[in-house]
């Protein structure tokens, strides 16, 4: 049951991903051929959308990263580490990361409160709410953060042939 819902959840996840590339893609082409063939048709919120939407893409793919620990990281040393020491390193570089993501995921709710109080809004004529954008901040590192606890705990390593399998299957 607890595995469906997170086999769901990913590709939930990996469908957000994919609709936040191709809606920065469809109005950056946009943008690009209004330029050139119908000037007039340019709007001026095209770029904060584009910026809003690829940030969001990054950071929830930052928590499916962590998932998978296809992180950049030194497999060098922890590769050729014991076992006992191996596992170590993993729970000490999880705390790292647990502990830096709850304190960016903590300061980007400062932030959120923040632009609401003050109704930060961006300058284009949509006046789009910046809490929306910096709120992929707390979202995103409380994703690294439970994500990467998930993919210790499911065992991954950074062997990442688990990945192209579920790709190839």
């Amino acid at each position: 049951m607890a595995k469906a819902l997170l086999n769901a959840l990913a590709r939930v996840e990996g469908g957000a991903i994919a609709l936040c590339g191709a809606v920065a893609l469809a109005l950056a082409c946009y943008m690009v051929l209004a330029r050139y063939v119908a000037p007039g048709l340019r709007v001026d919120w095209a770029l904060d959308v584009i910026v809003m939407v690829i940030v969001w893409g990054v950071m929830i793919a930052g928590g499916r990263t962590a998932r998978h620990q296809a992180h950049i990281r030194v497999d060098l040393f922890l590769n050729a580490a014991p076992p006992r020491l191996r596992a170590l390193m993993t729970g000490l570089t999880l705390i790292v990361i647990v502990a830096t993501a709850g304190l960016l995921c903590w300061s980007g709710i400062l932030v959120v409160e923040e632009a609401i109080r003050w109704d930060e809004r961006s300058s284009s004529t949509w006046r789009i709410p910046l809490w929306i954008y910096y709120l992929c901040l707390p979202v995103g590192m409380a994703s690294i953060a439970a994500q990467s606890i998930y993919g210790v705990l499911a065992g991954r390593s950074s062997d990442h042939s688990h990945l192209w399998q579920a790709a190839n299957e």
